[in-house]
């Protein structure tokens, strides 16, 4: 009898622990699968953390926000994605991040999300955009992982009745991806994950990163909306943050990604033609404005990064503003879906990325590169022109070895071309040196200011409609799965009216 009770007990206890783990199995955690639907397992970020300590995953951003409050400080920012001044389409994006309360130390984790009109009793309401359709993007979000010394990038993706947290790649991901920009004709662009199109440096990014931070909600002026907002919009809009603050928090962001042994040991890992990018290319860009908006009375105040580009140093230029709208006239200039010529704040431009130019002085730090070569390359070509072809297709013939200038001017020598002459000769002449270079921008701006001042702005007006364009048609506008200006879904520039066309949402 003590043999069959024993035995009994034991068939029990194997009974007991079957259920119990078809119990286990049924409250599994919440789970984040990589871009191939296999589990993601191994990360280091708080998000990642965070999220597979849940029984359930959150589906909607307000899940999302109250699980991250409890750990983090949250701040919000807002963005009209076709202008501030063309509220219609209801068309906004939202920014967050989340830190630690040390004000000093950077953001651990950012997201964003989007808004929509919903119709409610034939009425139409500003409304968060958090309804999972097949294959849509929810939220997109990016996590410091202290492991790898670098970002983790998440996306909260709709699969009809319910959304799925995926991890979609890193940083060193992203520098794959975008490891042949302008080395390859045409480029090769990986397929890690679709997030490689906008944030090229594998950091956070914010196109307007310097004041007045045009069409951003900040506290000296507010965004404009045509719709009622829902309950769950004005929750969000009764919390935001200037733009300002994200500002200072994106810097931050991309100077911890520069400064980071990980992320250094993968740039590292990069062949030195693709690590010199930065210097004769644009590999990611920024916006700036005049400082007031288009309605304000008075002179416009040319970004300085617009004319002389960014190795110049800070300069003033002012122009009367009949001058500048009589330019708008003649080329025909309008912004997109609305009666108005410019955006909200006059000369909008495209200028070299932040993070190219922490790039550069990286680059600088290591012995790549010197002042001198610094302004040998970038005053090469006319100043203020960016996205340059001829200067950028140069890096082309960098040798792969440390000490690279040697060789890169030999091969300068064999090229029949004006840049490549005009190069050749101030690499090879030793009293170009940066002072020189500083007396040259000195006499420069002087004749540039006169040009100004007897009204001759047509040709500086010309080179600002050129970069525009050069952005969308250079290389890191080549991504089929994602572009650096969004089109299609950002609205940005004045467009001649022949141009006119109306794109859809994301």
């Amino acid at each position: 009898m003590k043999f069959w009770s024993i035995l009994n007990s034991k068939i029990i206890l194997v009974l007991f622990s079957l259920v119990y783990c078809e119990t286990s199995i049924g409250q599994q955690k919440c789970l984040i699968l990589t871009s191939q639907k296999q589990i993601a397992n191994g990360l280091s970020d708080p998000f990642f953390q965070t999220l597979t300590n849940l029984i359930q995953c959150p589906q909607h951003i307000e899940n999302v926000q109250q699980i991250l409050e409890a750990q983090f400080q949250n701040k919000k920012y807002l963005v009209a994605n076709r202008g501030r001044n063309n509220p219609l389409l209801g068309s906004f994006s939202i920014f967050e991040s989340f830190s630690t309360s040390s004000q000093h130390r950077p953001t651990d984790i950012f997201l964003g999300h989007f808004t929509h009109l919903k119709s409610l009793n034939g009425k139409s309401l500003l409304d968060l955009d958090q309804e999972p359709s097949e294959g849509k993007l929810i939220i997109e979000l990016i996590a410091w992982d202290s492991k790898k010394g670098y970002y983790n990038f998440y996306e909260l993706i709709g699969q009809g009745g319910m959304g799925q947290w995926f991890y979609r790649g890193d940083s060193k991901d992203i520098l794959l991806d975008n490891q042949a920009i302008y080395l390859t004709q045409p480029t090769q662009f990986g397929q890690r994950l679709r997030c490689s199109g906008c944030h090229i440096s594998g950091g956070p990014i914010m196109k307007e990163l310097s004041f007045p931070h045009n069409d951003w909600w900040t506290k000296s002026r507010p965004l404009i909306f045509q719709h009622t907002p829902s309950a769950s919009f004005l929750k969000n809009l009764n919390l935001l943050d200037t733009a300002e603050s994200l500002s200072k928090q994106v810097q931050l962001g991309i100077q911890r990604l520069e400064m980071s042994p990980g992320y250094q040991n993968v740039i590292q890992a990069l062949s030195i033609p693709a690590q010199l990018r930065p210097l004769f290319c644009e590999m990611e860009i920024n916006l700036e404005s005049d400082i007031v908006p288009t309605e304000s009375s008075g002179a416009i105040k040319i970004p300085s990064t617009s004319i002389a580009g960014s190795f110049a140093g800070p300069l003033n230029f002012m122009i009367p503003k009949s001058l500048y709208q009589n330019l708008l006239q003649k080329h025909g200039l309008h912004f997109p879906e609305t009666n108005l010529m410019d955006s909200d704040h006059a000369w909008l431009t495209p200028v070299k990325g932040y993070s190219d130019l922490l790039a550069i002085q990286s680059l600088k730090s290591k012995g790549l590169v010197d002042d001198k070569t610094i302004l040998d390359i970038y005053f090469s070509t006319p100043i203020g022109s960016l996205m340059n072809k001829e200067r950028c297709s140069l890096v082309q013939l960098v040798p792969n070895t440390f000490n690279w200038k040697p060789g890169f001017i030999e091969k300068l020598k064999t090229l029949n071309l004006p840049i490549a002459k005009a190069l050749l000769q101030k690499m090879t002449e030793p009293s170009l040196t940066p002072q020189a270079y500083q007396r040259a921008i000195t006499q420069w701006y002087q004749q540039t200011n006169q040009k100004l001042l007897a009204g001759d702005l047509e040709s500086f007006f010309v080179q600002l409609l050129e970069n525009r364009n050069a952005v969308f048609n250079s290389a890191i506008s080549k991504n089929p799965r994602g572009q650096i200006l969004e089109p299609g879904f950002r609205v940005i520039f004045p467009v001649p009216s022949k141009n006119q066309r109306f794109q859809g949402q994301r």
